[in-house]
């Protein structure tokens, strides 16, 4: 009997232990203003691709715009930039493009294999009308819908393009990194670090128009 005991006293220890390593939040470590590197914000400017904020952890895609949005937005204050609101608001509406073209290129691919009448009466709402009068009309305008959603890539790209319009510092400058930290470095008088932050970067740029200010003034 003690020995039973003993098992089950054994066997809820290992329970808990089990429930205690599940019930433990799993570690997400982003890159923010304060401690992104100037390369590695510029790429992802130019390839959109805002998994690469993530230090550490698995984190789903809009959880990453959302905290590139973060570090644009302070960016744009660090800067004395007004241009933020008309940001967020592309940027809500490429988010909206993106979140459509994906829904219904899943609705109409699922039509293929099924007919669901849901499905159909959602997309012929957004103008994409099924034809159910014949098993060929049936194939053809679902084919002939798939072909119309491609037209919110367009969309997608143009709104993709707006956004990147609102990233660089200063128009008609370089904006390559290479280009950057040698103009950098030749205004200051000496050799700045490729590991550069964006927040350094900031500073020293204010560093640079405050000197030119004063040598103008």
């Amino acid at each position: 009997m003690r020995s039973w005991t003993v098992s089950i006293r054994q066997a809820l220890r290992n329970t808990a232990k089990k429930l205690s390593r599940k019930s433990k939040p799993t570690l997400v470590n982003f890159y923010h203003h304060e401690n992104i590197p100037l390369k590695l914000y510029l790429e992802i400017t130019e390839s959109g691709d805002y998994q690469k904020l993530v230090i550490e952890g698995s984190v789903t895609g809009a959880e990453c715009a959302a905290q590139w949005e973060k570090i644009i937005q302070k960016n744009y204050e660090t800067n004395g930039g007004f241009d933020y609101i008309n940001y967020k608001d592309t940027l809500q509406s490429y988010g909206r493009l993106v979140a459509e073209y994906n829904l219904i290129r899943c609705y109409l691919v699922k039509l293929i294999f099924m007919v669901d009448d849901d499905y159909i009466a959602f997309l012929g709402e957004r103008g994409y009308r099924i034809d159910k009068s014949s098993n060929q009309a049936y194939i053809d305008t679902i084919n002939a819908c798939l072909i119309r959603s491609e037209n919110l890539i367009t969309r997608m790209t143009m709104k993709a393009n707006e956004l990147k319009s609102y990233i660089p510092e200063s128009k008609g400058s370089v904006t390559s990194f290479d280009g950057i930290i040698a103009s950098l470095s030749l205004c200051l008088g000496y050799e700045v670090s490729d590991n550069i932050s964006l927040l350094r970067f900031n500073e020293y740029k204010k560093l640079i128009n405050e000197k030119n200010s004063k040598a103008n003034g």
